[in-house]
């Protein structure tokens, strides 16, 4: 009998999976390790940003930041439940992408406003905060899977998260503060150039592959033993 295990690496087998199924866990897992990256590095040092010059706030008021970037997150998830019932999910990633990258680009431009550095606080929160949800729902739909994709959705999401800190947290030592909001506007314009290559593969990957259900059979099915026939 086949465990469930072995159904699970036997879905996973390139054997069974073209090539654009692959691709589509690689970008979409990049992807989020640049969204999540971009939630955990600006929660961690946009304080750092502000006390530094040329904003030089008061150590209270720049706490106030990461609260309204968590807050934003937190009102923003609930919206987008209702929009989500409107609208699709590539809908929403985009309008959620186009919209970091644009407040992350204003950011730089307005560097020396305090209002609009908590203006964009907010909004930044607002817009990124849907596309780990949007992203992970439609992967696991159009790839017609879930244990995989979420594994490397997941993971990925999850490291991005950890490491873009490191990351940032080196270029802020190493060349001052302003880097912080660069480096996260460099990101954000990765993360939509990748979305884009997401879109691009996700159009190959529909037109070129029709998904078979014989590997959700496979691990959803339980052996029954049969009863022996008397002779």
């Amino acid at each position: 009998m086949e465990t469930t295990a072995e159904g699970l690496s036997r879905c996973c087998s390139h054997k069974t999976r073209p090539a654009t199924f692959f691709i589509l866990q690689t970008v979409g897992g990049a992807i989020l390790f640049i969204t999540d990256g971009i939630v955990g590095s600006y929660a961690g040092f946009v304080y750092t940003y502000a006390v530094s010059p040329p904003f030089l706030m008061a150590h209270k008021t720049a706490g106030c930041l990461s609260s309204v970037f968590w807050a934003s997150i937190t009102f923003s998830r609930l919206g987008f439940i209702l929009l989500s019932y409107r609208y699709s999910a590539p809908t929403l990633i985009t309008f959620s992408l186009v919209g970091v990258l644009l407040v992350h680009g204003l950011m730089l431009i307005f560097y020396r406003s305090s209002v609009f550095l908590f203006l964009g606080t907010f909004v930044l929160g607002l817009c990124i905060s849907s596309v780990f949800p949007c992203l992970l729902a439609f992967t696991e739909d159009i790839l017609d899977y879930q244990g995989c994709v979420t594994t490397v959705l997941v993971t990925s999401a999850s490291s991005g998260e950890m490491l873009m800190q490191l990351i940032v947290g080196s270029l802020i030592q190493s060349y001052g503060s302003y880097s912080f909001m660069l480096c996260c506007t460099i990101s954000s314009f990765i993360g939509f150039c990748l979305f884009l290559l997401f879109l691009y593969v996700h159009h190959r990957h529909k037109h070129s592959y029709s998904p078979s259900t014989d590997c959700v059979k496979d691990l959803n099915m339980t052996e029954i033993p049969r009863p022996l026939s008397g002779s």
